[in-house]
């Protein structure tokens, strides 16, 4: 508030000078070298006409690496400014993600395409059996000796457990 009460007594009572004095930029209109524009909007045809898993910042990379080849040999003045990740962000979202970016599919989506197995009717109509060796030994308590790793089946009835009998024997 002071700022403004000195500026306005050392303008001797002009109203204008509590106006802000900073130049606004064109909005809607590109800051960039006509030239970068060029590379960026190459770059995001490529990555369209070859789809592959890559992110904003990956294309990002991909114009880093085109402006730079192209500053190559040239003198400090003719060199173009590199443009933002924000810049790159806004060109891909303004020609469409889908045809740009690609990620990796999330769980729920990988599982989209599996189809449920058949459902069971009756009672024990579905039971599904594993068997796997226990992670310990088993030892006779009379001479200490080892009689190997027990195996362990378990079977699946609808989805809860049946049953887990243990035995040596691993079929």
């Amino acid at each position: 508030m002071e700022r403004y009460l000195r500026a306005y007594e050392a303008s001797g009572g002009d109203i204008r000078a509590l106006v802000p004095t900073t130049i606004r930029r064109d909005t809607g209109r590109s800051g960039l070298d006509a030239e970068v524009e060029e590379i960026i909007q190459g770059v995001l045809a490529e990555c369209r006409a070859a789809p592959a898993q890559r992110t904003a910042r990956a294309v990002y990379v991909l114009v880093i690496e085109r402006v730079r080849v192209r500053n190559q040999g040239h003198a400090p003045e003719e060199q173009l400014r590199l443009p933002g990740l924000s810049t790159i962000e806004r060109r891909v979202k303004a020609v469409g993600t889908a045809g740009v970016l690609r990620r990796r599919p999330g769980p729920g989506e990988r599982r989209a395409g599996v189809q449920p197995g058949p459902r069971a009717q009756r009672p024990l109509e579905r039971v599904e059996l594993d068997h796997t060796a226990l992670d310990l030994i088993v030892v006779d308590e009379e001479d200490a000796r080892g009689h190997g790793m027990p195996w362990c089946p378990c079977g699946s009835v609808e989805g809860c457990c049946g049953g887990v009998p243990t035995s040596r024997d691993a079929g």
